[in-house]
Parts: C-alpha cells; structure tokens; sequence
C-alpha cells in the first residue's frame, strides 16, 4: 500500500523554505565553528604547555567531526530541497515526509551537540584563563 500526502503548491513551498532555513543554520554552524578554531589557535600560540595542547588536541578533534557532521547533513538537506522542488506531482510521498522528519530531528541533535561542544570548550578556556 502506497501513502502519500496532498501536496499543493504552499506545502511544496513551506518544505523547501524549511530546508533553506536549515541550511542557513548549518553555513551558521560552520562559520562559527572556524572562529572557534582560530581561537583554538590563538590559545596553542600562547600557551604550550603539556595540558593546553592535550585539551587544543581534544577540541580539535571535536571540531572537526562538527565540520564533517554539518557538511554531511547540508549535502543531505540540499539533496532533499531539490528532489521535493523538482517534483511535478501533486503529493508527497510518505518517503519524503520520513526524510523530512529524520532530517528534522538531525538538525535538532546537531544543534545540540554544537551548543555543548561550544559551552565546553569556553568553559575551559575561562578555567585556563582563571588559572
């Protein structure tokens, strides 16, 4: 049994203006992410001792994976935007909405990540700072 969804031209448009939003999120993420590494920079240039450059590794490593998670998911979303844009039909099959929904609540698990990757890594360059 085939499910689809009536999709007219105004759901059509509100899918693919929610996946440009998630997108400008993600370019977000990723330009933030680079000045969180320049900073990390910044810190190892003036601060080599056995424990900074632990922790710079660390985060490092940390913003890294954000940099290769957000690429992957803006290709994803990007991918996404285009098949429901090129669609010449009427509806939504229920594929697409379970792509929809997967990709929503990636976007939300990302968010969070990042958010707590951000808050430890300040948090530990206020403590090395307070040292």
């Amino acid at each position: 049994m085939k499910i689809e969804f009536l999709m007219n031209n105004s759901f059509r448009q509100q899918v693919v203006e929610e996946a440009k939003s998630w997108i400008r999120r993600l370019e977000f993420f990723i330009q933030e992410n680079a000045l969180l590494k320049f900073r990390l920079s910044e810190i190892v240039d003036h601060d080599d001792n056995a424990t900074a450059i632990s922790l710079a590794e660390y985060f490092q490593n940390e913003m890294l994976l954000i940099d290769g998670r957000a690429k992957y998911l803006k290709r994803s979303v990007l991918n996404f935007a285009k098949k429901i844009d090129e669609e010449e039909i009427n509806y939504l099959p229920a594929t697409y909405d379970k792509k929809q929904v997967r990709l929503r609540e990636n976007m939300v698990a990302f968010e969070k990540q990042f958010l707590n990757i951000t808050n430890e890594f300040n948090s530990s360059l206020a403590k090395a700072i307070n040292l």
